[in-house]
Order: C-alpha cells, then sequence, then structure tokens
C-alpha cells in the first residue's frame, strides 16, 4: 500500500488534475488508471 501511495504523491506532483479526475470517477488502482498514467507520463517526456 505504501509503494501505491508513494506512486500517487509522485504522479499528483507531476499532474494533480489527472489524479483527482480519475480517482473521482473510480479508476484508482485499476489498470485503466496506470495505463493513461503512463500514457501520459511517455507524452510528456518526448515532448520535453
Amino acid at each position: 500500500m505504501n509503494f501505491l501511495r508513494d506512486k500517487f504523491l509522485t504522479i499528483g506532483v507531476f499532474d494533480k488534475t489527472l489524479v483527482i479526475s480519475l480517482s473521482g470517477l473510480g479508476f484508482m488502482g485499476s489498470e485503466m488508471f496506470w495505463s493513461l498514467v503512463t500514457i501520459k507520463l511517455l507524452f510528456s517526456s518526448l515532448l520535453t
């Protein structure tokens, strides 16, 4: 559980809006949530 919490904190700093919106929709901890986050991180790293 600590691992997940740390991951959420990292992503929260990276993009708080994404975490809040998906958590509100009930995606927290689901594969879809992590897939979207991974895709977003990949695109962001490519753009910088």
